[in-house]
């Protein structure tokens, strides 16, 4: 059977399209109604047959398509059925307390969600503590390896300190984005403890977070020193020195075609008479 597949961007979906669109949930694989504009009851329609889905895999309602605590909460009840889904973007969908508690209560009892986009969706310590839940710790249960959560400014020190514990423990994730958080050095200084830690964490992504030389230095270390899993690390907009990016970027070249265990504590620490190559930007873009 062909895999069927709706997508629709920034369109206003009429009723007669909607139902083309459930009927056709019984063998889609992907739905996307990124920023389209949807009635209340044809959400609840869509909402009714992701449940059903035994096929779906993506379901694409960024940017407010989600728009009111109502359809939060008729997209939590299709997540408590749905078995399939293993990526879902709510980017640019405001998460407000307590009814976004009832949706991330839905996506940790989910079995098959690998990939979450919660960038820009206003939230809170309360359900980034939530959010923690789909990175269970080491055999517990499989967990998210993808987590998007760029632009949430609203989360606190106290959120980001659950989230890098979080991390450390998770067996699971191995894409994790943070761009344009209002981090700092002292909150990524932990982030960092937490990369060290992880053994499947393969891209980060730091973007605008607010990062000096220092910050820079703590990964130059972590690099140099430690046997992470780390592959790609995204810095640019941070007050850290093209120079200090290019060792970064260097020393994660050295450690692509390495396995993980191979020992870099045997390297000598980085000095001013070390001559680096310079840095090609061949990394794929993954976003």
């Amino acid at each position: 059977m062909v895999p069927v597949c709706f997508q629709f961007c920034g369109e206003h979906v009429s009723p007669e399209v909607v139902q083309l669109v459930c009927a056709g949930l019984d063998r889609a694989q992907l739905v996307s109604l990124r920023g389209c504009l949807v009635s209340d009851p044809d959400f609840g329609r869509i909402c009714e047959s992701v449940g059903q889905s035994k096929t779906l895999v993506q379901l694409n309602l960024s940017l407010g398509v989600v728009s009111s605590p109502d359809r939060t909460k008729y997209l939590a009840r299709a997540l408590l059925q749905n078995r399939s889904l293993q990526t879902l973007f709510l980017h640019g969908t405001p998460l407000f307390v307590p009814e976004s508690l009832v949706l991330t209560q839905s996506l940790a009892l989910h079995p098959a969600l690998l990939s979450l986009d919660l960038g820009d969706c206003s939230l809170s310590d309360q359900v980034l503590d939530q959010v923690c839940g789909l990175l269970p710790p080491d055999g517990a249960k499989p967990g998210l390896q993808e987590l998007t959560l760029s632009s949430n400014p609203g989360i606190s020190v106290r959120g980001w300190t659950r989230l890098c514990v979080a991390l450390a423990h998770s067996s699971q994730l191995r894409v994790l984005r943070l761009d344009y958080n209002p981090l700092g050095d002292r909150i990524t200084e932990m982030l960092a403890v937490a990369v060290a830690s992880s053994r499947t964490l393969e891209m980060l992504d730091l973007e605008g977070t607010g990062l000096s030389n220092h910050t820079g230095q703590v990964f130059l270390d972590l690099l140099l020193y430690y046997p992470v899993s780390l592959r790609v690390l995204v810095l640019a907009e941070n007050q850290i020195s093209p120079e200090v990016q290019t060792q970064i970027q260097d020393l994660l070249s050295e450690t692509k075609d390495k396995p993980i265990g191979d020992q870099r504590l045997q390297q000598q620490p980085i000095t001013k008479e070390r001559e680096w190559l310079p840095h090609s930007k061949s990394e794929p873009d993954i976003n």
